[in-house]
């Protein structure tokens, strides 16, 4: 049995398209937690509507307090040892609990798959990661060269979040990273990236993710210096926490730039060495290096 954990905010547009794709699981083993996060529209009726007509869902209502603390909240109220993690605004193919299940059983503490990504009708599959089994040390590595932190896509034993922190303050963008990574480093068993392609992402012109905001790109920053304490804590080396910190950097120049002046871009600097960015995919050594130097000599 599995745990599926969707936080909601002004929802209402997705809601029915969301709950249909669960309703069409080959593998009936699961329950459904939404959690209305201080919505301003029709999301709390829909969902009460829903809960009312299927005992596999929990509702959860609360204040406005963003994805990962609403996350958070579905993981507490969660009946199950696994969980996974749905978006509203996305949808899944219907074998998707049923190969996190068939992964899961086989004793891995996570299981990691790739995405479709449907942007305007097209979907593409997208994986960071080579499917394969690895070591804690291993995949720790890889994830901290290759990203692939999203927390959707993923099953986990509900231990891994133990004992995990959270941010002291409000952030807006790099949540996922900021638990995932902490997951990664709870594992005890080896981890599988499995060759399965069962969450559908759907790109949405208004997301937060595509919106230009210099406050987004300082809780990157800032979100790459606890993660840094947290990984020199269980020393991990240097130069992998270096590279996860470039990598921050360059998903956060989707959203601009910032002066190299202001006190967050310092990691930045810290960060930035040849050995760091060798560890990077060719392709985002090249952007990294690029957009540094323009940041860094030419951006005021």
């Amino acid at each position: 049995m599995i745990s599926i954990v969707i936080p909601t905010y002004n929802g209402e547009r997705f809601i029915e398209i969301n709950y249909a794709a669960l309703c069409e699981q080959l593998d009936s083993r699961f329950e459904v937690i939404y959690i209305n996060d201080g919505s301003t529209d029709n999301t709390y009726r829909i969902l009460e509507r829903l809960a009312f007509t299927d005992t596999r869902i929990k509702l959860i209502n609360q204040e406005n307090s963003g994805a990962m603390l609403a996350r958070m909240a579905g993981l507490k109220k969660s009946s199950f040892d696994y969980v996974t993690f749905l978006d509203v605004d996305d949808t899944v193919t219907p074998n998707f609990i049923s190969d996190f299940l068939n992964n899961l059983d086989k004793g891995y503490d996570l299981v990691a798959t790739g995405l479709l990504l449907n942007k305007e009708g097209k979907l593409t599959q997208k994986n960071q990661i080579k499917p394969n089994v690895y070591s804690r040390d291993e995949y720790l590595e890889l994830v901290l060269t290759r990203s692939s932190w999203e927390l959707c896509g993923k099953a986990f034993n509900k231990k891994l979040f133990e004992n995990i922190s959270l941010p002291e303050r409000p952030i807006s963008i790099a949540e996922d990273a900021y638990i995932y990574i902490q997951t990664v480093l709870n594992c005890t068993s080896t981890i599988i990236v499995a060759k399965s392609y069962n969450y559908i992402y759907h790109s949405v012109s208004d997301s937060i993710s595509k919106k230009k905001n210099k406050r987004f790109i300082e809780d990157a920053f800032y979100v790459g210096t606890e993660l840094k304490k947290i990984l020199l804590e269980k020393n991990i080396s240097d130069v992998y926490i270096s590279s996860m910190v470039l990598l921050l950097y360059s998903n956060s120049l989707r959203r601009g730039m910032i002066s190299k002046k202001n006190p967050y871009f310092q990691i930045v600097i810290e960060s930035f060495s040849m050995n760091a960015l060798h560890k990077l995919p060719r392709h985002k050594s090249f952007f990294v290096f690029v957009f540094f130097f323009i940041n860094y000599f030419l951006y005021n």
